[in-house]
């Protein structure tokens, strides 16, 4: 994809990972001597001339692509990896670590930390309970329904190119229960219709508009259908319209329980910060995450962070070496005075003034999603 940095594409993945080579953190590291006259860099980003999604932040440099369709979807992805050392949150991945994950539900106790799995840390127990929603983290009920708001039904990264290949058929079983919305999230490229894609569920078609581009696109189709809810198995059809030849590139399919899915589900728990469960591609449930769908490490169709990953940049910025050496901080200044009695200090009359910041509360143009723990 990039000839000076060897950077490619995984083989069997066309518009997913960018590959780095042995020679592309040493050419990366060269080049940012040369262009800062720097001895080094805290974050080394690569972008690299590929106009299709991908991206990857591998040891010591974040590659991101220079698609004028997908770039800035991937580049907010792999950025919030390197900057604020985020696992993923999204289903059937790999990474799973980072002050955005948790292996059991249960609330870290004081002074207990995460543990090291190589070069990640990985917590144990849940370290974001100071932004659960009070008087609700003393109580287990949100929790509780938090961790149990959806299920993985079916994922697959097929890779089918329709119209050349039969079409993409696939089985899922809905479980007995009290699901309120049924999602399928998917994703296809090389798209020169708006209908190329005929989708049907059940074998019952379903409208498909798509945008015209060779890119990566991602979409979703939800549906509370009480047919689509019921339990036992269900079929998905993908296949090409007239001669289009598409790729599909990715598909999951998601049961949600009652009050998380729908409209009213929906607009209730976007943003809101529980213990949200994580699933392997065996679609067994290996963790959980801090918001449902609203931070871009798990929804790519989101552009923001969730509160956890905002606060978790900021710690990891404020920490680089970069940040040490120029010396920035949250707090800007303090100081102390005493009050005058008789035209002498007293002691038992210090004022502590500080300045910090201009974020959350104390900006003067208010930003609505922001706020401070």
């Amino acid at each position: 994809a990039d000839p000076p940095s060897r950077c490619s594409r995984a083989r069997g993945e066309p518009l997913r990972a960018i590959l780095d080579s042995n020679v592309t953190l040493p050419r990366a590291r060269a080049a940012c001597r040369e262009a800062l006259g720097c001895p080094g860099c805290d974050f080394l980003v690569l972008l690299v001339n590929e106009p299709l999604y991908g991206g990857m932040a591998a040891e010591g440099v974040t590659m991101i692509t220079n698609s004028p369709t997908s770039g800035a979807i991937s580049a907010r992805h792999e950025l919030a990896h390197a900057l604020a050392d985020l696992g993923e949150e999204y289903d059937g991945g790999g990474d799973y670590s980072g002050d955005n994950f948790a292996e059991t539900a249960r609330l870290c106790e004081r002074d207990e930390g995460p543990r090291r799995r190589g070069r990640r840390l990985v917590w144990p127990c849940v370290p974001w309970s100071a932004w659960l929603p009070p008087p609700l983290e003393r109580q287990s009920a949100w929790r509780e329904a938090s961790g149990a708001s959806s299920t993985l039904l079916h994922i697959d990264h097929p890779w089918r190119v329709l119209g050349a290949e039969a079409p993409y058929r696939v089985s899922f079983h809905v479980p007995a229960g009290g699901w309120e919305e049924l999602r399928i999230s998917w994703s296809v490229s090389g798209v020169a219709h708006p209908e190329d894609v005929a989708l049907s569920l059940d074998g019952a078609p379903t409208a498909t508009k798509l945008r015209l581009q060779q890119d990566r696109q991602f979409l979703r189709l939800e549906t509370s259908d009480a047919a689509a809810l019921s339990a036992g198995k269900h079929s998905l059809v993908f296949a090409a319209a007239r001669a289009a030849r598409p790729t599909l590139c990715h598909i999951m399919v998601h049961a949600f329980a009652r009050g998380f899915g729908g409209a009213d589900g929906g607009d209730r728990t976007r943003g809101a910060v529980g213990i949200f469960p994580v699933f392997s591609r065996a679609g067994r449930r290996i963790g959980y995450r801090p918001t449902q769908d609203s931070c871009l490490m798990r929804e790519m169709l989101s552009s923001t962070l969730c509160p956890i990953c905002t606060e978790a940049l900021w710690r990891n910025l404020l920490s680089s070496a970069g940040a040490a050496a120029s010396r920035i901080s949250l707090l800007h200044w303090v100081r102390l005075s005493s009050a005058r009695r008789g035209g002498r200090p007293s002691a038992a009359q210090t004022r502590i003034e500080a300045a910090v910041a201009p974020l959350g509360a104390f900006r003067r143009a208010r930003v609505p999603t922001e706020r401070l723990r």
